[in-house]
């Protein structure tokens, strides 16, 4: 099943292509061999196009931009906080190995 935003993305995806390609799905529309059997196959076609999106970019297509910054902001400051525990995990690091040292120096003289 489809999520929202997917099924919003298509119902997009859909209106905008069949603006741009106006003229040409005329053209095919009106060709001699096009049936209306045709039709469900060729908005089958198009509807494949949506699958080049990833689900990030068909949310921010379809959410506001508002909610699309939010989250932006969300995911910066998740990585703001992974940089800040960084610098603290190396600084732990090196004081244990520190204190390693100091016991094997205190243990073997």
């Amino acid at each position: 099943m489809a999520t929202t935003t997917s099924q919003d993305f298509t119902t997009y995806y859909l209106q905008r292509t069949t603006q741009e390609f106006a003229e040409d799905l005329d053209k095919v529309r009106a060709a001699d061999d096009f049936k209306a059997e045709s039709l469900p196959f060729l908005i089958h076609a198009l509807q494949q196009g949506t699958a080049l999106y990833s689900a990030r970019d068909q949310e921010r297509v379809v959410k506001p931009a508002s909610a699309a910054a939010a989250v932006d902001e969300d995911v910066e400051m998740v990585e703001a906080a992974e940089e800040d525990a960084a610098p603290k995990k190396e600084k732990k690091e090196k004081k244990d190995k520190k204190e390693k040292s100091k016991k094997r120096k205190s243990t073997s003289g």
